[in-house]
């Protein structure tokens, strides 16, 4: 809608046109007493779906003398004071374009009219009003008729469009706007594009008291004009609607306490030509108890079918309902009564603790619990829980009770210590579920004196304990009623069991204690525990445990050392079981002794050596070294002369000195093989080449040696004999037929262990050996044969010109008799010790 000026771009039967300037003639009378032409206008500047209203102002320039008359829009009449603007209104049309017709008249005489028109320099021109363009319904249907409510029907309407200045006018949307019969409020839906129709859901239509609806349909067009054709009315016909699926059934079970859940279906015979389906607009539920005359009624404004009554409102027993639905078809039906049955559920205290029995402690806190129980509650929708509860209790056999109130599902109460004074009581709890149902249990009998305690020793027990960083005692207090330690008494007794002596004692549920290091003396020791109950009641000892206590050894001190080729050295040491000792190379290993002196075994060079000596206990707990060092200094005595004389199979050794040596050691290659009082030993064990050293040593304890004596012993073929000094010899010479025989065998002791995913065995060897050697003769007489047997199951030496020595026992002889007898014989070694000690 707007005002527009436009100037004219064209004309029409305009005779003489030129310059812009043309003309309007009447030339014959007879023929006609007037000329037209027509104007037009540039209409590009009004928007498109425009439609022309009317000219307010239309001025054209021009000249139309006498005896001609003008006719211009609202102008008819002369123009004779020559060119000039004539100015009017109306007179311009817009059927597609815009217009305007101009014309002379005349009454009598011929004459001409100038116009100034586009291409002139007085344009015409016109100020025109117009509207947006309106597309205007019209022709409903259906109309001032009956249809069936709550179904679908096909709405629809004609439509005539005006003819805009510029472009074609277009539907851009409708609004079906809709109401019930008689209500002042429209309700609309949009019709998108070029529809002039909808399929509507009559049951969307508010039920009313004369059923029916007026509807309208307003158009907007694409200038954003609207246009409406008025409305038109149509009747409703309702459909009869059965109700079914009724829900709690008739006779169904529900529960007291929980929700109840109403439900119910529509049913309805559909027409075929129609689509949709009839909806529930409202319901009213009532309920009452069965037989009663009045009932409680919900309303339910919506389509659901469907209502939840709360917990806690139906009361127990046979309950009737009905509802009553109001449907879109405009229909309103109601159920008849259906009886169902509320049930309640009892519900019951169970699992009571503590137990008919049981006990409690007066001094702590003691906690009384519960739970409830429903018969049947598995049918139930819901669980049934407590909302509430009276906890009750009294002394024994009296009336007076108190109690205690819980809310909420809190199955338990904690009572603070000291609140029972008596030491038998009774209690009972009464429960009140969510159902509104309640219950009360049985008196409970509950003792409250706490029973004695027996404690265990934990740690340590039946075990060796190193007190080098103290003792830790660890026990448990066991008791039946389960209650804590309040005190405890530690005892220990170092003498088996015959005396305790208490440790430590302590007001305290600790269960343990610790001992400074070196808390007790190493040996056996017992220890025992006893505890106080919850009643503060000393309860009976524990089994007793037994340890060992053991602890590293002090460092034994060193005292006294001397200067002799066999130093003595003396010490001072604790709890010695064992000692080692260590002079240069010479180790004693570890030797089982409590003696505090040892002499050095064997004879030293003189010089200095360093020492160390370590203790160890009953228990095998060393102590650190002790180290120092000696200086070996010997005194020699007289010069020893030495000799040696091989004979009857031996080495005889002599020599000769003064008297200041006590005694006489010979050594074979450095080994001592004897000592003598005398001037001369005899050496039955040796054959070939030896050294031999001849050593005297003083009462003091030094000593000198002789100088070494080269000897050699052959021996012609081989002989045997014991290895007592001053035994014959049995000579073996031959053997008839053959060379003497001389066989060895030599055997370890290794056990071989074959293990899984391994080919070949491992071994483990003990480090023993066996040697046995068998020896083939010929004996010459019954006399030697009877020599040898006489050596059978004695020590013996075998000797032979080969060299070989052969210590052990004859162990058997198999011998061929006859005239010359044919012996065979085995000697195994054994461990004869040639070396001697210095001792």
């Amino acid at each position: 809608m707007g005002q527009y000026t436009v100037y004219c771009n064209g004309s029409q039967n305009l005779k003489n046109l030129s310059g812009g300037v043309g003309e309007l003639r009447i030339d014959n009378l007879g023929a006609d007493k007037a000329d037209w032409g027509w104007l037009f206008f540039d209409k590009s500047p009004v928007p498109s779906g425009e439609v022309l209203d009317s000219a307010s102002v239309l001025a054209v320039y021009c000249h139309a003398p006498y005896p001609l008359s003008l006719i211009l829009g609202q102008i008819a009449g002369p123009s004779w004071n020559g060119p000039e603007w004539k100015i009017t209104s109306g007179g311009v049309r817009g059927a597609g374009n815009l217009s305007c017709q101009i014309g002379i008249t005349t009454e009598n005489q011929t004459g001409a009219a100038q116009f100034w028109v586009d291409g002139s320099d007085h344009v015409p021109y016109a100020t025109i009003q117009t509207h947006a363009g309106k597309i205007t319904p019209s022709g409903y249907s259906p109309a001032n008729t009956t249809i069936k409510k709550g179904f679908y029907h096909r709405f629809s309407w004609n439509v005539t469009a005006e003819k805009p200045i510029n472009g074609t006018l277009t539907i851009a949307y409708s609004d079906f706007k809709y109401r019930a019969k008689g209500s002042g409020t429209w309700t609309s839906v949009r019709v998108p594009g070029p529809n002039t129709y909808i399929d509507f859901d009559t049951g969307l239509v508010p039920n009313a008291a004369d059923p029916g609806m007026e509807w309208e349909v307003v158009v907007t067009s694409s200038s954003g004009a609207q246009a409406s054709g008025g409305y038109a009315t149509v009747q409703f016909q309702s459909t009869a609607v059965r109700l079914t699926d009724l829900t709690p059934s008739s006779r169904a079970t529900t529960y007291k306490g929980f929700a109840v859940n109403f439900s119910w279906g529509m049913n309805y015979t559909k027409p075929d030509d129609l689509s949709g389906s009839i909806r529930q607009v409202s319901a009213k539920l009532r309920w009452r108890k069965n037989g009663a005359p009045a009932y409680t009624e919900y309303i339910v404004n919506n389509a659901t079918q469907g209502y939840t009554i709360p917990a806690g409102v139906l009361p127990a027993g046979d309950i009737d309902w009905q509802v009553e639905v109001t449907d879109t078809s405009g229909g309103t039906t109601a159920s008849s009564w259906t009886t169902f049955n509320n049930k309640e559920l009892p519900v019951t205290p169970a699992d009571l603790y503590p137990a008919d029995g049981g006990r409690v402690l007066k001094h702590q806190v003691n906690r009384f619990g519960w739970s409830v129980t429903a018969e049947g509650a598995e049918d139930a929708p819901g669980e049934i829980v407590q909302t509430s509860a009276v906890l009750r209790w009294r002394t024994q056999g009296q009336q007076d009770v108190k109690s205690v109130s819980i809310s909420g599902a809190q199955t338990w109460h904690n009572f603070p210590a000291n609140t029972f004074t008596a030491d038998d009581i009774e209690w009972q709890v009464e429960v009140t579920a969510n159902t509104g149902a309640a219950g009360t249990s049985e008196w409970i009998h509950v003792n409250t004196q706490d029973a004695l305690s027996t404690p265990v020793c934990v740690s340590p027990v039946g075990a060796i304990v190193e007190d080098t960083q103290g003792v830790t005692f660890v026990w448990r207090h066991e008791i039946s009623t389960g209650t804590a330690q309040t005190a405890y008494e530690l005892q220990t007794s170092s003498n088996m069991g015959g005396q305790y002596t208490t440790l430590s004692t302590a007001e305290t549920d600790a269960s343990s204690f610790a001992t400074p290091a070196g808390q007790f003396a190493q040996g056996t020791l017992m220890w025992r525990v006893r505890t106080k109950n919850g009643d503060g009641v000393w309860g009976s000892y524990s089994a007793a445990a037994t340890i060992i206590i053991r602890r590293a050894p002090a460092v034994p001190v060193i005292v006294y050392t001397d200067t002799k080729p066999r130093p003595t050295i003396r010490w001072q040491s604790a709890d010695q079981q064992g000692v080692r000792i260590q002079i240069g190379d010479y180790d004693t290993g570890w030797m089982h002794s409590t003696a505090k002196e040892f002499r050095m075994p064997y004879f030293l060079q003189d010089g200095t050596y360093p020492v160390q000596l370590a203790v160890k206990t009953v228990f095998g707990v060393e102590s650190a070294p002790a180290v120092g060092s000696i200086t070996v200094l010997n005194v020699p005595g007289p010069t020893v002369e030495a000799a040696f004389n091989a004979r009857l199979n031996a080495i005889e050794i002599s020599w000769e000195t003064d008297a200041a040596y006590a005694e006489y050691f010979i050594l074979r290659d450095g080994v001592p093989i004897a000592r003598s009082a005398g001037s001369g030993i005899t050496d039955r064990l040796c054959t070939g080449k030896h050294l031999y050293t001849v050593r005297g040593v003083t009462p003091e304890g030094y000593y000198g040696d002789s100088a070494p004596v080269h000897a050699f012993l052959a021996i012609e073929n081989a002989v045997l004999g014991s290895v007592e000094d001053g035994a014959p010899w049995l000579k073996l010479r031959l053997r008839a037929g053959e060379r003497p025989a001389h066989d060895g065998s030599y055997s370890a002791q290794v056990d071989y262990v074959h293990y899984y995913g391994r080919t070949k065995p491992e071994p483990y060897t003990c480090g023993m050996e066996d040697a046995s050697h068998d020896f083939a003769f010929t004996l010459r007489d019954a006399a030697q044969m009877d020599a040898l047997r006489g050596l059978l199951g004695s020590a013996v030496v075998y000797k032979d010109c080969w060299g070989d020595v052969v210590i052990g026992v004859l162990g058997n002889i198999q011998a061929a008799h006859g005239r010359a007898r044919d012996v065979q014989f085995t000697v195994v070694e054994t461990d004869h010790r040639q070396e001697i000690s210095y001792e």
